[in-house]
């Protein structure tokens, strides 16, 4: 799945007062994605004097973290490459990859300490998004004489808005229950039901409240 990361630079429409997604002329690749953090998840082991400690890299929140067996906690910040700083210490860390490019060790202040032990990456810890169908379609807001449409598409188990009045794309991270985030402005997104449970608006940004079309 290809992921590009919006600009920095988000563009507001303000145009009746409503914010919007980033069009498709303002996306690049980004290298801290989800996508690319995958290649760094697994488990890593060291031995300190005569004892052997393992470390869980995992994937919360589109952010490295790793859990070691004493329980420890840390985010690991990215900084640029395959180098991270752990974010509590402020200390440097960097990925070492193998001749085939692959993630095999872990350099703490430039020290390697780290070896991976699994062939296969560690699940990524997200929430699980088991009633994606329940969102699908469009949604529409009158605004003037203009009438705005935002489509819900599933791409690998993931929810995309489109706005069908100009490409503008994100993808929705789900967060609990009916509510999202906008991946590309960091923006609240939360569905609301009829007394059936079916779907019937989006609320964007606690404010601007699309009405389901079909």
């Amino acid at each position: 799945m290809k992921l590009f990361k919006f600009s920095s630079i988000i563009v507001l429409l303000f145009t009746f007062g409503i914010m919007v997604f980033p069009a498709k002329g303002q996306v690049r690749p980004d290298t801290s994605s989800r996508d690319s953090l995958i290649a760094y998840t697994g488990k890593y082991e060291m031995n300190q004097g005569n004892q052997e400690m393992s470390a869980e890299v995992y994937i919360e929140k589109r952010a490295l973290r790793a859990k070691s067996s004493d329980g420890q906690l840390l985010q690991l910040k990215h900084v640029s490459g395959d180098n991270f700083i752990i974010s509590e210490q402020n200390i440097p860390i960097k990925f070492i990859r193998d001749k085939g490019n692959r993630v095999v060790q872990i350099a703490v202040n430039g020290n390697i300490a780290w070896t991976r032990v699994e062939n296969q990456p560690a699940a990524t810890v997200t929430p699980a998004l088991n009633n994606a169908a329940d969102y699908l379609g469009k949604y529409q807001l009158k605004a003037g004489n203009q009438l705005l449409v935002i489509e819900l598409t599933l791409k690998n188990n993931q929810l995309w808005a489109t706005q069908l009045w100009d490409g503008g794309s994100s993808s929705l991270d789900f967060k609990s229950a009916d509510n999202f985030i906008v991946t590309a402005l960091s923006m609240p997104i939360k569905f609301t039901r009829d007394k059936t449970n079916k779907v019937i608006q989006l609320v964007l940004n606690n404010r601007d409240v699309f009405a389901r079309a079909n």
